[in-house]
């Protein structure tokens, strides 16, 4: 029973937590950010990372009180992670097929902007939006939505562990001298 109860919390807490990443991924979207005014989302990314921390420590802090064991706190952190990883992934592909297609046009148009403010030549500016396009791909904007939600949830799951005292398991002492 007491499985099932952490299953259920891990579950419940990584939709809570893709939520959170899904809410402010259309605020961003609402607010303009992704179409409009492109460049300004990195601050509304670190208030999503603070939710997303929250959330993976409140589902850790749960998950604690039935098993307070560092391993399993570790543990729930971590699938708390992957399942909003899966979550938001399958949002991201939504989101990129039908709530807002251009999303990698835009992302393309405003760094060439950039570029020819700069000044860069020509044949230059050709090859670097050639690699712009690879890299905000739709493939390879959902590979890398994945894999970054998955790193975060991991550094959260150890930032929110630094809050916590790993505490001893029963009949497991080790000594520091030899026998």
């Amino acid at each position: 029973m007491a499985t099932s109860v952490r299953l259920q919390t891990i579950f419940r807490y990584g939709i809570f937590a893709s939520l959170a990443l899904i809410l402010c991924w259309m605020l961003e979207y609402f607010a303009g950010f992704h179409t409009k005014t492109i460049g300004y989302d990195i601050y509304t990314e670190c208030i999503s990372s603070i939710f997303f921390f929250a959330i993976i420590l409140l589902g850790i802090k749960k998950n604690r009180l039935a098993d307070p064991t560092y391993a399993t706190s570790v543990r729930t952190g971590l699938l708390i992670t992957c399942c909003a990883a899966v979550l938001f992934a399958l949002f991201m592909t939504g989101y990129l097929k039908f709530i807002n297609p251009a999303f990698s046009d835009n992302q393309i148009a405003h760094e060439r902007d950039q570029l020819i403010q700069e000044g860069v030549p020509d044949d230059i500016l050709i090859q670097k939006v050639n690699a712009l396009r690879l890299e905000y791909g739709n493939g390879a904007l959902l590979i890398r939505t994945f894999f970054r939600t998955l790193l975060e949830g991991s550094a959260g799951t150890f930032l929110a562990l630094a809050f916590f005292r790993p505490k001893k398991t029963p009949g497991k002492q080790t000594s520091s001298h030899p026998v």
